[in-house]
């Protein structure tokens, strides 16, 4: 069940790992900045007006630091 969302997690271990990869100082991240840019990049094809979009496994609001997923 993990490829489509099937996490079992407690809150604050979604928030912990959501802090691990979110490009900030602290806590430190367990990713790279270039991958964490590659994580949130618009992908091909998606018109630059549009105000949100998926990304890699996140969804996108640019310009306001606002990812999120359903689920």
């Amino acid at each position: 069940m993990d490829a489509h969302g099937g996490w079992i997690a407690s809150a604050i271990d979604l928030v912990s790992f959501a802090a691990a990869v979110d490009g900030r100082s602290f806590p430190e991240d367990i990713l790279t900045p270039e991958t964490i840019k590659m994580m949130v990049a618009r992908p091909p094809g998606v018109p630059v007006e549009k105000e949100s979009f998926y990304a890699l496994g996140w969804s996108v609001r640019p310009g306001k630091d606002n990812w999120w997923h359903n689920g």
